[in-house]
């Protein structure tokens, strides 16, 4: 029976990528009560994935230090993920009439192949991330960034850097709240990023965006470094609500899926031997050995073969794309409103971000409370790489375009692709458990030995 339009598969009861949050039949209730929860008003929701009895598992991590370690990780998204990109772009003009270049050749230079770089890197960073570890990462990209900044400071027509940030996902309590957080500084903080980098180069100078930049870069890297332990964690014993037999076993298998959760409930129990828990100067380690045996190769085809999932290749149009249209109008702000009739300085281009700005603020308030119950998993490193090598792509006309058909052209043709994408979001909502239990029985990447993070 459909519910609320979703048509159900007629092989699994529980399709993957639903998970059990709140029982609410009185036997499953049963078999579930030594399950880890959350606190407060949802002390009812299970935890998943559980948090083991390791001391040094990071879903373990006290309130506080979990909190230290997401500011530190948003304060670099703010930086590498919604400045560096953005840092010129309301003072485009000013780069055009001081080095006597075009719109198209500065764009390309101070965003374009910086978002080309990253997106060829993101295999990797992902795959290095997943065998070595996170804090790794970490440190190296923000020690680029810094690179990247203080170079740019004499060199910014010559130079590009990378910088890549990736998220761990460690306060799953409040998994919604924190996605929206996450997402905003990655995304709508561009725009507050923009206002600030417009009002310094009009009043100081375009080179001082890079002083800024490297000054808080450097305190980034500090934070980084004292603050952020090693977050990857591999667990071998317990289980994890999403990974119990009922939730993919076949209708009609109430009694198997009863004592399916009964031998879920008795792994919890299994006493284990954990090593103890490092002291501070331990998680200072930048290095922490390997996490997974899975051979780098594999890890590295992880992201690209992610694609012969359908539901992935949709998230991954979908989300890149509406990502790659809201940031391509910053490409041509400077050039629309720096000329006349307009005649804005680069504070005032960067003013114009107020709107978008205010609409993320509240986007975010809203789906943090739509939200907070709902857990997603999503395609990052993909949808990264498509939104990167489209921009990268736009980066070579899009000026040109606006010079020689107009901005309204440009923008019908954004408008009319949004569309086309917008009207394949209702056959994917109906259709998506069906698709999803599909691929759990015709899963080409588990017939080949890859692991991924993907299962929709």
């Amino acid at each position: 029976m459909p519910s609320f339009g979703v048509l159900e598969s007629s092989h699994l009861e529980h399709v993957p990528g639903t998970v059990l949050l709140e029982p609410d039949d009185p036997e499953i209730e049963v078999f579930t009560t030594n399950f880890k929860r959350s606190e407060g008003k949802f002390a009812h929701v299970i935890l998943v994935p559980q948090p083991s009895s390791d001391p040094n598992d990071p879903l373990t991590f006290s309130s506080s230090k979990k909190s230290a370690i997401l500011i530190t990780c948003c304060f670099g998204a703010i930086l590498f993920a919604a400045t560096t990109g953005p840092l010129l772009n309301a003072a485009l003009e000013l780069l055009v009439i001081e080095f006597d270049v075009s719109f198209t050749l500065v764009t390309q230079y101070v965003t374009g192949y910086q978002l080309l770089v990253v997106g060829i890197t993101g295999p990797i960073v992902s795959a290095c991330s997943r065998k070595w570890g996170r804090r790794p990462i970490f440190l190296f990209s923000s020690l680029f960034g810094l690179i990247g900044a203080i170079i740019g400071l004499n060199y910014i027509i010559d130079q590009w850097f990378i910088s890549r940030e990736n998220r761990a996902r460690i306060l799953h309590e409040r998994r919604g709240l924190v996605a929206s957080i996450v997402q905003f500084f990655i995304g709508t903080i561009t725009n507050l990023s923009t206002m600030i980098a417009g009002v310094i180069a009009t009043h100081l100078n375009w080179r001082y965006c890079f002083y800024f930049m490297a000054m808080c870069s450097g305190i980034r890297l500090i934070a980084l470094f004292f603050l952020v332990p090693e977050t990857s964690f591999h667990r071998t014993t317990g289980t994890e609500a999403n990974q119990m037999d009922y939730d993919t076993g076949p209708k009609g298998s109430g009694t198997e899926m009863i004592e399916d959760v009964s031998a879920a409930r008795t792994m919890t129990n299994i006493p284990d031997t954990f090593p103890p828990k490092k002291t501070y100067l331990e998680g200072l380690n930048v290095f922490n050995g390997s996490h997974l045996d899975e051979p780098f190769f594999r890890l590295l085809i992880a992201p690209i073969a992610c694609c012969l999932n359908i539901a992935v290749m949709w998230v991954i149009l979908l989300g890149g794309g509406f990502v790659a249209f809201c940031i391509a109008p910053l490409y041509m702000m400077s050039q629309l409103f720096s000329a006349p009739p307009y005649g804005l300085t680069a504070e005032g281009v960067g003013f114009l971000n107020t709107g978008p700005l205010i609409g993320g603020i509240l986007a975010t308030l809203l789906l943090s409370v739509v939200n907070d119950p709902i857990i997603g998993n999503e395609v990052f490193i993909l949808s990264m790489m498509f939104k990167n090598f489209l921009l990268f792509g736009m980066s070579y006309f899009i000026n040109n375009v606006v010079s020689e058909k107009g901005p309204q052209y440009t923008f019908l043709w954004f408008g009319g692709a949004a569309l086309v994408m917008m009207i394949t979001v209702p056959f994917v909502y109906v259709l998506g458990n069906v698709y999803r239990s599909y691929w759990h029985r015709h899963n080409i990447l588990e017939m080949w030995g890859i692991m991924t993070n993907a299962e929709l």
